[in-house]
């Protein structure tokens, strides 16, 4: 299970913060397909972050845990 988990902290806050940027810039500056498309990456990213866990690097065999 530990095998999961594989982002570090700093990739964790950094994705937090481009969510939160990408959600507040989608439901404050952006309309149409656009505010879509930006809301969904920032809740993916919150999503990962919050978790710990990202589906690619699980694919990719990547880790950037310490």
């Amino acid at each position: 299970m530990d095998n999961l988990f594989k982002m570090g902290s700093l990739d964790r806050v950094l994705r937090l913060v481009l969510g939160v940027c990408f959600l507040g810039s989608a439901l404050i500056f952006m309309s149409g397909a656009w505010q879509v498309f930006f809301a969904l990456v920032g809740i993916v990213a919150i999503g990962t972050a919050s978790i710990g866990i990202c589906p690619a690097y699980i694919f990719l065999n990547i880790s950037t845990k310490e």
